[in-house]
Formats: C-alpha cells, structure tokens, sequence
C-alpha cells in the first residue's frame, strides 16, 4: 500500500509485547517444522505461495528478485524448495540465484 491509499486511516503505531518465553517456544517450532513432514509439505507450499504473490508485487514494496528467496528459512525449512522450470519462467525468475529447479 502506499502512503496515498492510507492517508485516511487513522494508524497509531503501537508498543509490541515481548515475551521471552513465546519468542523460545516460536523459535523451536520453526526449528522443528522440517522433522515434522505435514508441517514441511505446508511450508514448501506457503514458500511457494509466498513467492508468487510477492513476486507480483517487488515495485510497490521496492524489492528485488532474490529479497524473496530469503523465507525459505524464516518458515523452517533447512534448504530452498525445489520450483518447476515452467513456473520459474513464467514468474519471470530465470537467473535468480538461489532458486532449486526440478
């Protein structure tokens, strides 16, 4: 969103609690998703997801390419899942480095 599409909500920014207990227990469930094989086929499918929404979206949120590559490791999974050569085509992603192609 850009600034002209919120200039009418009223946004406050707000403090963010801290627990340490909740940011351990995050941390080890992410560090668990790839031992625990229904939550990694669900991470490969949202890093999947993830890349092509946001791949549409890299001019308003002045990103490139391979800023996106990065969540594969932000959900839990130890390496890149693997992406079809047709879709990586057609996302416009030929060349990106660390993509894994099947």
């Amino acid at each position: 969103m850009t600034k002209r599409e919120l200039k009418d909500m009223p946004l406050e920014p707000i403090p963010v609690p801290t627990s340490d207990k909740a940011t351990a227990t995050a941390t080890n469930a992410i560090e668990n998703v790839s031992e625990n094989e229904p939550l990694s086929n669900s991470a490969v499918q949202a890093y999947r997801a993830w890349l092509g929404y946001y791949n549409g979206h890299l001019k308003k949120i002045r990103w490139d390419n391979q800023q996106g590559n990065a969540s594969a490791a932000e959900v839990g999974l130890k390496e890149q899942p693997t992406l079809q050569k047709r879709t990586v085509g057609k996302m416009g992603l030929k060349g990106v480095p660390g993509l894994r192609l099947e």
